[in-house]
């Protein structure tokens, strides 16, 4: 009922979960087997880049142009909180014990004139669900795209471009 613009799927196949943009979005569950909705959540504005947490109970959503994640109980089908990042949360991963979800936000937040201009990770504590830190990428890191975990959880990996905008042209 929407344009798809994320997809998570869980580790047993079932519920197939799926983001719709736009600025009413919407995060459904789905039946992967017939399609049918077995859940629908009111989002923020463009949610993308589903995560289900280990449990599969909780999914985490980036609200790219309400520059927010929200935490969606599964179960209750209703958002239970939402953690504000610095600009256009566009996707996510999260630590291998769960702890911590990592998430790329695709632009600089403040004036693009100014003499550090980043993009940046932020960082949330999904246990108290607060916002951590927002770790800084290189000057000129902008447009991030996706990020992922290595599998033993001490790094983390994020494909963006390395503009060189003090350079003349």
């Amino acid at each position: 009922p929407g344009r798809p613009t994320g997809l998570a799927v869980s580790p047993g196949g079932a519920p197939l979960l799926v983001t719709l943009g736009g600025p009413d979005g919407r995060l459904l569950a789905l039946d992967p087997d017939t399609g049918e909705v077995r859940r629908s959540v009111a989002l923020g504005h463009t949610p993308v880049s589903p995560v289900l947490g280990p449990d599969g109970e909780m999914a985490y959503v980036c609200n790219r142009f309400d520059d927010s994640v929200s935490f969606v109980d599964l179960e209750s089908a209703s958002e239970k909180e939402t953690v504000s990042t610095p600009r256009e949360p566009i996707a996510a991963a999260l630590s291998p014990d769960g702890r911590y979800l990592f998430v790329a936000n695709h632009l600089p937040a403040g004036p693009a004139d100014a003499e550090y201009v980043s993009a940046s990770v932020s960082v949330i504590d999904t246990r108290k669900r607060r916002l951590v830190k927002n770790i800084r990428l290189p000057d000129g890191a902008t447009d991030l795209r996706d990020i992922c975990i290595s599998p033993d959880g001490k790094h983390a990996y994020v494909t963006h471009l390395l503009a060189r905008y003090q350079v003349p042209t």
